[in-house]
């Protein structure tokens, strides 16, 4: 499933080092993009993302980019085969309370090795239909934290427009902790958007 991510280097974040790369254009003054004064930066987090993914749902979507994806390198055997293994892994998950086990029945237990590169093709269906409605400036995400510029002065690209398209795409995958303004923080760094001293109706970054 790992060979699948690099279809979605654009919106997916490795680390601090991706970041910067998306970032890079904007930041002054090596950077060559503007950034008009009516930009923002929003920041959220999606809520619970393991446990919260809906076991059929993230099973249609990794099934649907298996065939997208893996169709040249792998016979349908084979991704049938991966299918079948992962949809085991996912209503398998049993853990043990007081002397109790119990069966996980939504989501993907945070200790399987699978679960990082699950969830983050899961939400690359949301990703995507973000970047298609509303084409922001810079896009990024890692996990389940999301790093957003977007121009205010256009309708298609305001702040409350982008995250409600991703809440819209299902009930159990929302986001949180949403912040919009001049500033935010993601990973490692705190980017700060600030009236540029050289460039009339723009910020630096």
């Amino acid at each position: 499933l790992k060979e699948i991510m690099t279809s979605f280097t654009d919106t997916l974040c490795s680390g601090s080092h991706d970041l910067l790369e998306a970032v890079r254009p904007y930041i002054r003054p090596q950077g060559v993009e503007a950034l008009p004064a009516s930009c923002m930066i929003v920041c959220a987090d999606v809520t619970s993302l393991y446990p919260s993914i809906p076991i059929d749902f993230g099973l249609s979507v990794i099934k649907a980019l298996v065939e997208r994806h893996l169709s040249y390198t792998l016979n349908k055997k084979d991704q049938s085969f991966i299918l079948r293994l992962l949809e085991w892994v996912l209503r398998n998950n049993y853990f043990s309370f007081e002397d109790k086990v119990y069966l996980q029945l939504q989501g993907t237990a945070m200790g399987t090795p699978v679960a990082v590169v699950y969830a983050q093709l899961v939400l690359t269906v949301h990703d995507r239909k973000c970047l298609d409605t509303h084409s922001p400036l810079v896009y990024k995400r890692y996990i389940d934290d999301l790093f957003i510029i977007v121009n205010q002065d256009d309708k298609n690209l305001n702040p409350s427009a982008i995250t409600d398209t991703f809440n819209s795409l299902h009930p159990s995958l929302q986001l949180s902790a949403i912040t919009v303004g001049l500033s935010g923080v993601f990973l490692d760094f705190e980017f700060h958007l600030k009236p540029s001293t050289s460039y009339p109706d723009e910020f630096d970054l």
